[in-house]
């Protein structure tokens, strides 16, 4: 059976992505099977991520719980592929690691880093999680002006920041859609990238033009 197949079962998913990630071990880090191995086992956990659970949110809207789980998962599964000697089939199936490890860590770092916390752990919105923060979107004008100012993209800066390898997804296309009410997942299929890949990327983008942002917007 293809590892890109759903499984039939519980138990035959299980097998299959505890046999890709002791494979996975077996080869020298960075080789091409290690690769190839770690790869259909990101595939088959994207199948399975209805098995994937965060912890509850309370207080955050859908579309920024959303975000702050795209970061979740893109960081775990990073952290997968780089440190997949740490899994242990005696102490779990390759999901209930995956669990604990989302659950303990990396579900409330994305919250720390989408949101930001107060010394008191009240959440506190840093204005770097979407590109609306920048629009002010109670504030047409402002508004209009960022929309203009992404489409015109002076010296194409925005247009030239794109995930690699894929210029189509670049952090104009990205930003105007957003903008205009794409989901991830309509996003995702239409730049043909993972859903994790693009809102890391997104991310990152707008911390590297957020001063520029700020600054073209305060004129």
């Amino acid at each position: 059976m293809s590892t890109l197949t759903v499984m039939k079962n519980k138990h035959d998913l299980d097998e299959e992505l505890k046999r890709l990630a002791l494979n996975a071990q077996r080869h020298p880090s960075r080789s091409f099977a290690r690769r190839q191995a770690l790869s259909k086992l990101f595939h088959l956990i994207m199948q399975s991520s209805h098995r994937l659970s965060c912890p509850p949110a309370l207080g955050f809207t859908q579309e920024l719980l959303k975000e702050i789980q795209m970061l979740a998962y893109q960081n775990l599964f990073c952290y997968i592929c780089e440190h997949i000697e740490c899994y242990d089939p005696q102490h779990g199936d390759v999901l209930q690691w995956a669990n604990f490890l989302l659950k303990r860590r990396f579900f409330r770092l994305a919250m720390q880093e989408v949101m930001g916390f107060t010394k008191q752990g009240n959440p506190k919105r840093v204005p770097l999680t979407t590109i609306s923060d920048y629009s002010q979107l109670d504030n047409p004008s402002l508004s209009q002006q960022l929309i203009q100012y992404l489409e015109e993209d002076p010296g194409k800066l925005f247009e030239k920041t794109h995930i690699a390898k894929n210029p189509a997804a670049n952090f104009k296309v990205v930003s105007l859609k957003r903008l205009a009410g794409y989901s991830w997942k309509e996003l995702a299929s239409d730049l043909n990238v993972e859903i994790p890949t693009l809102s890391s990327f997104y991310i990152r983008s707008l911390k590297k033009f957020s001063a520029h942002l700020k600054q073209e917007l305060m004129q």
